[in-house]
């Protein structure tokens, strides 16, 4: 049975889509009287913070000692936000999230975003799973402590979304001055995984290298505030799958999938262009 983590973060995913494709299909030109039927740029910056479901992983390959291909089954994974030291080490070192984003109807509330979202992936360390298959040719299939001498495993560097999202905005409130603006953003989308895979495999080490590994589809959710037109805050969900389909390992790959569940906060500034559509 799939846990409940699972279930929780599918139907959250299925109603954020469901919730897009009506926006898309019953989209009017209800946006606030003030809206300029023009278009912009936007960049933002910001942090997450992650949950993941259990996932079965595939390793495959082989080492000195021979050949192996056995899973681990429903594996438990959690993030890494590295905040603690956060005014003494680079903004790039926590999970952060970077967007860059055109709205080409600005009254329609119809724009485009690319993405890169970094996430930090950690299996848990000395946890009893379920392993099945083979290595060095003796067949395995029993309950397992899943030690650092037998696999440890991690996208610290990391688990990384490259997207490319459908951005519908809908304006709930806005001052009289039009100096604050309140609203709502959904944002499905699908794009590739870029990981720097940390691993350790039957004593065998792995750093990297970034590669691509896979694909992701997510749909976003979020409530931003607009300042003075120019600033923003925004903060949201993220429900997103990944497939990793050559993960790397110390000469061998490793197989996949998970459910993932962000929230973002962030900060932006939006560069209009005034262009007439």
């Amino acid at each position: 049975m799939k846990s409940l983590l699972r279930k929780s973060l599918r139907s959250f995913l299925f109603l954020l889509s469901f919730s897009s494709f009506v926006f898309i299909a019953n989209a009017q030109d209800n946006t606030s009287s003030s809206g300029k039927n023009g278009s912009s740029f936007y960049l933002m910056w910001g942090y997450n913070r992650d949950m993941y479901s259990r996932s079965t992983l595939h390793f495959a390959g082989s080492n000195p000692n021979g050949n192996y291909d056995f899973k681990v089954e429903k594996a438990r994974a959690h993030d890494q936000p590295d905040m603690d030291n956060f005014f003494r080490t680079p903004p790039t070192v926590p999970q952060y999230n970077l967007n860059i984003g055109f709205m080409f109807n600005e009254k329609k509330g119809w724009g485009i975003e690319g993405s890169w979202n970094h996430l930090k992936y950690v299996m848990h360390d000395n946890e009893v799973r379920h392993v099945k298959g083979e290595i060095y040719g003796q067949k395995i299939d029993k309950d397992t402590l899943i030690s650092p001498d037998f696999v440890k495993f991690e996208h610290t560097n990391g688990n990384n979304y490259l997207m490319i999202s459908l951005v519908k905005r809908m304006v709930i409130y806005e001052s009289k001055n039009k100096n604050i603006r309140f609203g709502g953003l959904v944002k499905p989308g699908g794009g590739v995984l870029i990981p720097k895979t940390d691993s350790r495999v039957l004593g065998y080490h792995n750093d990297g290298p970034f590669k691509l590994s896979g694909i992701v589809v997510g749909v976003t959710g979020s409530l931003r505030v607009d300042l003075f037109k120019y600033f923003f805050l925004d903060t949201g969900l993220q429900a997103a799958e990944a497939f990793y389909t050559w993960g790397k390992i110390y000469n061998g790959r490793v197989k996949h999938n998970f459910l993932s569940l962000q929230y973002t906060y962030a900060a932006g500034i939006n560069i209009p262009i005034g262009h007439k559509f």
